[in-house]
């Protein structure tokens, strides 16, 4: 599940703990009310102290970090999943500072950020993250910045609670990285680094390209967008046989959306016949309104098969689609029927409409 029209969930995150940080401006006794207390722990406290910050630096600090890595974050796993680490990396922290911690009161996002920064880390280990707009630096080093940022945060006070409680950061990192394990992080991230690396070679031959889809291929074998890319590559190297057989196994994998354009190139290819007819039948039924076309040819590649089982009711069916606009056809179809299957139950029906006598 990946986040569609921007980092939407992040912008949300954001504005909330920004939201907060204004509240607390006009009524500082919110802290106090609504911060976590570790010798009296509720969860009403746990979530609410979770978008709240002791500071300007303090709140900065988290929201830059958040803002830096929230985006590929939820690119990556999804605007529900961002929240989900937001949440559970800000309460495994707060839990892991009640361990070792058991007075004062607890604010802040940083185990929620520590969170998110450790499950980019475990899915981009080697990746390099903008900090300013001609500096990348690894994601490793971007932690250590946030680390010291927090620790800037507990000295420099502002505000009238405590500085940063930093067993938060070690339980945040550690459900960070746990839930990256969770939900596949590091694999989706390798899967569509592959993308980026297939979509790199378009330019090269079909041959260079066949070889690394099929590379990718070995190591995530449902990857529907690469058996797509690796379709089009034996397209262009012209080895049918093969783009074919690809192509098959992609119309009984993707959603109807998506089949249209792999019916149509086999019907191309004269392959349509390669489909069970039961098959065909169906998805001429499924594509007779939005498809007509689509579905005709369908229809037309089961009835060019005289010893087909299907075929009396792919004739009733192909005579029902052109039978307005194209009556001569239609009348040779019912002519089929009525000499080939007099007994049938397709001939029945159109008996029954009065197509036939």
């Amino acid at each position: 599940m990946t986040a569609r029209g921007g980092p939407i969930a992040t912008l949300i995150l954001i504005a909330l703990n920004i939201a907060v940080a204004f509240a607390i401006q006009w009524e500082p006794s919110l802290i106090d009310r609504l911060g976590f207390r570790p010798n009296a722990p509720s969860l009403r406290d746990a979530v609410s102290s979770i978008f709240m910050h002791a500071n300007i630096i303090h709140l900065g600090g988290n929201m830059i970090f958040l803002a830096a890595v929230g985006p590929a974050v939820e690119s990556l796993s999804g605007s529900v999943r961002l929240v989900a680490l937001y949440l559970v990396g800000g309460l495994i922290g707060l839990l892991m500072h009640s361990l070792f911690i058991r007075h004062g009161i607890v604010i802040g996002a940083s185990g929620c950020v520590a969170a998110a920064v450790a499950y980019y880390c475990a899915a981009y280990p080697n990746m390099r993250v903008p900090l300013a707009p001609r500096l990348q630096v690894p994601i490793w080093s971007v932690a250590a910045i946030w680390i010291g940022l927090q620790a800037l945060g507990a000295i420099v006070r502002l505000g009238d609670s405590g500085g940063t409680a930093f067993w938060t950061h070690v339980g945040g990192f550690s459900a960070g990285i746990l839930l990256s394990i969770l939900f596949k992080a590091p694999a989706e991230a390798q899967r569509r680094h592959g993308h980026i690396v297939l979509s790199a070679l378009s330019e090269k031959s079909p041959e260079a390209r066949i070889h690394a889809a099929k590379e990718h291929l070995a190591k995530f074998p449902n990857d529907l967008k690469a058996w797509a890319e690796l379709a089009e590559a034996y397209r262009d190297a012209t080895d049918e046989t093969n783009e074919i057989v690809v192509r098959l196994r992609l119309i009984e994998s993707l959603p109807e959306s998506q089949q249209v354009p792999h019916l149509e190139r086999l019907d191309e290819l004269e392959a349509l016949a390669e489909l069970p007819s039961l098959r065909r039948s169906m998805l001429a039924d499924r594509f007779g309104t939005s498809k007509p076309d689509l579905a005709i040819r369908l229809l037309e590649s089961i009835v060019s098969q005289r010893d087909d089982v299907q075929r009396p009711d792919a004739v009733l069916a192909l005579a029902t689609a052109v039978r307005e606009s194209d009556q001569s056809r239609f009348e040779a179809l019912m002519t089929i029927l009525e000499r080939s299957y007099p007994l049938h139950a397709a001939t029945e029906v159109a008996r029954t409409k009065g197509w036939l006598a």
